[in-house]
C-alpha cells in the first residue's frame, strides 16, 4: 500500500487558540481564534460546532466563524463587543477534517478551564 492510497485515520487536534488560556484583561472586541492541526472541511466550522460561550451559564455569544483554509485557523468574531470583566471560554464539538475524522482535542464545556480568558475590567469615566 502506498501513501497515496492510504486512508487518513488521523483526528484533527487544536494546536493553539488565542487569547491563551487564562489571558486576563483580554480587550472586549477581541475575535478569538483556534488553530487546526490539518485541514479541516469547512462546512463543519460553524455556529453548531465552533462556539464562544460565557463561562457562566454556558451561553454561546453570537458570532460569525470564518475559516481561513491556507492557515487551518478558524476565527470567532462576535456581533457585538464582549462584556466587561467577565470570563468566556471556547466550545468545539463535532468540526471534522476533509477525511471525516472529528476532532479530538477536548474543548468542551466539562473542561472549560483548559481554554478560558477575562475580558478587561471598565476603565471609563462614567460620572
Amino acid at each position: 500500500m502506498t501513501a497515496a492510497n492510504m486512508a487518513d485515520l488521523t483526528e484533527p487536534t487544536i494546536d493553539a487558540q488565542t487569547p491563551t488560556n487564562d489571558s486576563v484583561s483580554v480587550p472586549i472586541g477581541v475575535a478569538p481564534t483556534l488553530t487546526f492541526s490539518e485541514a479541516m472541511d469547512a462546512a463543519t466550522l460553524n455556529g453548531g460546532t465552533i462556539q464562544l460561550r460565557a463561562y457562566t451559564g454556558d451561553t454561546p455569544v453570537a458570532a460569525s466563524i470564518l475559516y481561513n483554509s491556507s492557515t487551518f485557523v478558524v476565527t470567532i468574531t462576535p456581533n457585538a463587543n464582549l462584556s466587561y470583566s467577565t470570563q468566556y471560554y471556547l466550545y468545539v464539538s463535532g468540526a471534522k477534517d476533509v477525511a471525516g475524522n472529528t476532532e479530538s482535542t477536548d474543548y468542551t464545556a466539562g473542561t472549560k478551564a483548559n481554554h478560558e480568558f477575562t475580558t478587561a475590567a471598565d476603565s471609563a469615566d462614567h460620572t
